[in-house]
């Protein structure tokens, strides 16, 4: 389980240090990219594994880190 707050802070942080004059946007796009990606994609294979039936990936977890990804970035405006 990974914290909510790591991916909009890892976000913000790098968007200030690559593109100083456009973080807000750059933030908000690669912490949902990433939360995304980190999220699904990158969980391709437990999800093969697993048996037929109902599968809920995501969840709380990845809503709470997308959510703060858009008040970091808009905080970052």
């Amino acid at each position: 389980m990974m914290n909510p707050l790591l991916a909009p802070l890892t976000a913000a942080l790098s968007a200030m240090l690559i593109v100083p004059f456009h973080a807000a946007p750059v933030a908000f796009a690669g912490g949902v990219l990433g939360t995304l990606i980190g999220a699904y994609l990158l969980h391709l294979k437990d999800i093969q594994a697993m048996s037929a039936g109902v599968l809920s990936i995501g969840g709380a977890g990845v809503f709470d880190g997308i959510a703060l990804c858009g008040l970091f970035a808009l905080l970052l405006s």
